[in-house]
């Protein structure tokens, strides 16, 4: 480690021009015909996670183009040697092998990264991962609150956190197999996918109360680009074409089925129930806004409150989805008291299990005839009044799946003749700009072959639910322009055609070849491109042919077909972009294992990308990781650099990772400093390491930690551990930040 201190000092003070230098642009012609070591080291740090030393031979041998070409055609590479290193990452579980957990998932990609022979393919479904990015904590929290047919919890939580892991994998999979594939099959499966779902919040659009999230990000992340094309009124209309999109528990056999039916089979009785599942004679709540404390036995049977307001449920206000509006209540009071009497017959309780099943926006207090039963987002104990001011504990945004509580432990408070249900409903601040709740209280019996919402013999699946789809309205989208889109308002399960046409107009759309070309060409070309200004920069032309390439293709969107233009370009192989790129951090990481020909399980390199500021699967916002690497160095993150550099170059056998430096060097001389440093010179740099940065290794090896020469001797004590830190320096020098 004791290069660290003069790293520091030659990088960050005197190299530390790495994060700003640019090399100057030179032309040249497209794919070379000679498979020079410099050529073909550009070519396995763009269209690779970097090279071997195994692969520079090959494709020595094999020439550039052809290795090119086999690249673009994945599914001829025989990779079975990586499936071996993916098997102890995997489990068997209902349904067949699935991954282990999140930590295993993380591991998983660097295993492809470092190890797959189908690099390109590799190299791209990381920049699909990332351009379709989900959140496995928001995932993982969704599922952990989702309950059983008794509404007790679905999942423990950690296996609600396996479930979320599997789903994350489910996608990363099919953007890393279908990588090379049409960028319509990605988008149609992104939008559909359970995780995206969740975590674009596509679970809560529904018909009066439209969530924009999905559609936003649709077109500003995942087509178009930050205002490209698409005004907020587009949001808007394609957001109704979404509305009814979900998630469900199906039948395994069903998982391709949006219509199936929901695998958890119940019937249901509604004593106290919304507007939409009550006679019209009995819709009506009696409520009361909190704008001072209820009169004593509010919450009784015997309480009279004839003098309360009257309307149906769902109530509140803010996104009029509410049945009775509250318009008064903002910035006024914080929270309103319901009633609902209902009468049973003698015997009143007939089936399995009472259930109090609430959607709601934010929190409340539930009371079965005078006794508490159910709170939740509420201050205070369980058993204590709640003030008529008091505010929820925290947010809770309303949506398809409501909050629920098992009442069997209460079902003795229920009587022959009249019962009452009442709710205290709290909102979270009193500026709060929506607030809603939506009771009913349920006698319910589980039908046979119902299948668990944590049943293993089901599966999370898209589903579409026509009653909560927005089929009333004709939407238009991108208006006025040549690409507008009347989408026609359909009912029942043709609802679903709507968004399904939508997206088929957004991949027609000129923005979305722009934005995506301009992306592909950012990863393995150069940083110097801005979709919102196509006609500018050393990539312009490049970026003009491949949008011809994506619109020649039948349908258009051909990803193989924009890869070949970009591989094959002058400006790919141009000066200008050798070497341009700064490496993030999972670049960094998987570049170094690969070119020491280092083992690893994957799990060793977890924590050191967490480090470097890069959290795979678990990035809070939308937009993914930003491309250009430059974005993601700074002097903390760049410490953490230095520091797997050391712990990969002195990762000795049993170590994760590791690697044997007297393998790796056979062959080459070692009998001297410059013969060391140009042998890693050849293998890390493809002997591209200017002279000044050789003689900083060699100067290292020479010297010892008090700064005096020590000679380096081949048969000396002191040899591979001087060996393994000349290494960790080179891989911390600023050339190496580059590909």
């Amino acid at each position: 480690m004791r290069y660290l201190l003069r790293l520091t000092k030659t990088t960050l003070l005197g190299g530390g021009t790495f994060l700003v230098t640019w090399i100057a642009a030179v032309a040249a012609p497209g794919v070379p015909e000679k498979a020079d070591l410099r050529a073909i080291g550009h070519l396995l740090s763009r269209a690779a996670h970097g090279p071997t030393p195994a692969e520079v031979k090959r494709v020595q041998a094999m020439g550039i183009q052809a290795w090119i070409d086999e690249q673009l055609a994945p599914e001829s590479i025989d990779d079975g040697g990586v499936q071996a290193l993916v098997e102890p990452l995997l489990e068997e579980r209902a349904g067949g092998k699935r991954i282990k957990g999140i930590d295993e998932l993380k591991a998983l990609a660097h295993v492809y990264a470092i190890y797959s022979r189908r690099q390109l393919q590799a190299v791209l479904g990381e920049l699909w991962e990332n351009h379709f990015t989900t959140d496995f904590d928001k995932v993982a929290k969704y599922i952990d609150e989702l309950r059983s047919s008794d509404a007790s919890d679905a999942f423990s939580t950690p296996e609600a956190r396996k479930e979320a892991a599997h789903l994350e994998h489910q996608e990363f999979e099919f953007l890393r197999k279908h990588a090379l594939g049409g960028f319509g099959d990605l988008l149609r499966f992104s939008a559909k996918s359970p995780a995206m779902l969740i975590y674009l919040d596509s679970v809560l659009n529904v018909r009066g109360s439209a969530n924009e999230n999905y559609a936003r990000e649709i077109l500003e992340l995942h087509a178009f680009g930050v205002d490209n094309g698409y005004v907020q009124a587009d949001i808007e209309q394609l957001a109704k074409c979404f509305t009814g999109w979900g998630v469900a528990k199906v039948a395994r056999e069903n998982a391709a089925n949006p219509h199936a039916p929901i695998g958890m089979q119940v019937a249901d009785d509604h004593l106290a129930a919304p507007a939409e599942a009550t006679p019209a004679s009995e819709k009506d709540w009696r409520y009361l806004k909190g704008s001072s404390e209820p009169p004593a036995g509010w919450k009784d049977p015997s309480f009279d409150d004839s003098a309360w307001l009257k309307g149906a449920a769902s109530i509140g206000y803010g996104d009029d989805d509410d049945a009775t509006v509250l318009g008064d209540m903002q910035n006024n009071y914080t929270t309103v008291y319901l009633r609902k009497a209902f009468t049973l017959k003698d015997p009143p309780a007939r089936k399995q299990h009472l259930i109090l099943s609430v959607v709601i926006d934010d929190g409340f207090v539930a009371y079965l005839n005078g006794a508490e039963v159910a709170r939740f987002n509420a201050p205070g104990e369980a058993g204590k009044p709640v003030p008529f001011d008091a505010l929820a504990s925290q947010a809770h945004e309303a949506g398809r799946t409501p909050v629920q509580f098992n009442l069997n432990a209460a079902r003795d408070r229920l009587v022959a003749g009249k019962n009452v249900l009442a709710i205290h409903v709290l909102n979270v601040t009193k500026g709060s700009t929506d607030l809603t709740v939506t009771p009913s209280l349920i006698e319910r019996d589980v039908l046979p072959g119902s299948i668990e919402t944590g049943d293993p013999r089901g599966v999370f699946a898209f589903h579409f639910v026509p009653d909560l789809h927005n089929g009333a309205d004709v939407k238009t989208l991108f208006k006025g322009s040549p690409a507008q889109l009347e989408v026609e308002g359909k009912a029942g399960t043709s609802g679903l055609e709507e968004a399904e046409a939508a997206i088929a107009r957004i991949l027609e759309h000129p923005s979305t070849a722009l934005f995506v070309c301009s992306k592909l060409i950012q990863k393995l070309a150069g940083d110097e491109i801005d979709f919102r200004k196509p006609s500018e920069g050393p990539y312009a032309g490049l970026l003009k042919r491949a949008v011809e390439a994506w619109n020649a293709s039948s349908p258009k969107g051909s990803i193989v077909d924009v890869a070949r233009t970009i591989l094959t370009s002058e400006e790919l192989w141009s000066e200008r972009a050798h070497r341009s790129k700064v490496k993030d951090p999972f670049e960094y990481i998987a570049s170094g294992v690969r070119a020491l020909g280092g083992q690893t399980s994957g799990r060793g390199l977890v924590g050191h990308l967490h480090s470097m500021g890069m959290a795979l699967f678990t990035r809070d916002e939308p937009d993914g990781w930003p491309e250009p690497g430059l974005e993601v160095v700074d002097i903390g993150t760049f410490r953490s650099r230095v520091a797997f550099a050391a712990a990969l170059s002195e990762g000795a056998s049993g170590s994760d990772p590791c690697w044997d430096p007297v393998t790796l060097l056979e062959g080459s001389s070692l009998e001297s400093p410059e013969a060391i440093a140009g042998a890693l010179d050849d293998l890390l740099f493809q002997g591209t390491l200017p002279a000044h940065a050789k003689a900083v290794v060699q100067d290292y090896l020479t010297t010892g930690d008090d700064g005096k020469p020590l000679p380096l001797r081949r048969d000396g004590p002191d040899f591979l551990p001087r060996l393994r830190q000349a290494v960790g320096l080179m891989l911390s020098l600023p050339q190496w930040q580059y590909q």
